[in-house]
């Protein structure tokens, strides 16, 4: 993982002092974790990968919000991390991701609040240069994961969804 790279949540949440539901956004630069790939005959392997994000350290344009966050819902104070392990390997033409965007689904397991999960989600790739770059998201029920919708007593309520996305950037190393 290099600079550039990011990941945070995204969930639909209604204040009771705006008239309408806006997006709460978070994120981190706090990503580690690497990949492995082999080439072979014009296809390129993803054979491992894992990442790992430090979701104590999540900022969004509230600072209430942060602060909430570490005590409810994603409970960042008790889960300060969140990890993915690549569970299937993908392979994928290297002429699909050399200057271009590929569309490909990535199988592996999702630890997020203490629960792990396989899940399969969508991922565009591309290789610009000797960078690697993985963007993607999961949108999923809080329950999944063992959560509970953020609500704060009439002022605020989240949505019973939540999306987490990622933005990764690798180097070969």
């Amino acid at each position: 993982i290099v600079g550039g790279s990011q990941a945070g949540y995204r969930v639909r949440e209604k204040l009771a002092f705006l008239p309408a539901e806006s997006d709460a956004v978070g994120r981190t630069s706090q990503v580690t974790g690497s990949a492995t790939f082999s080439q072979s005959n014009g296809t390129v392997t993803i054979t491992a990968a894992s990442f790992n994000v430090a979701v104590n350290t999540l900022t969004s344009d509230r600072s209430q919000r942060d602060e909430k966050i570490h005590e409810i819902g994603l409970e960042s104070s008790r889960y300060p991390t969140a990890t993915f392990v690549l569970s299937t390997p993908l392979t994928v033409s290297a002429g699909a991701i050399k200057g271009k965007v590929a569309h490909v689904s990535v199988t592996g397991v999702f630890n997020i609040h203490g629960i792990a999960k396989k899940e399969t989600l969508p991922v565009e790739m591309s290789l610009s240069g000797s960078t690697f770059q993985a963007v993607g998201a999961l949108s999923f029920p809080w329950s999944e994961f063992g959560m509970s919708a953020p609500s704060i007593g009439g002022f605020v309520n989240v949505s019973e969804t939540a999306t987490m996305e990622f933005d990764l950037h690798l180097q070969h190393a």
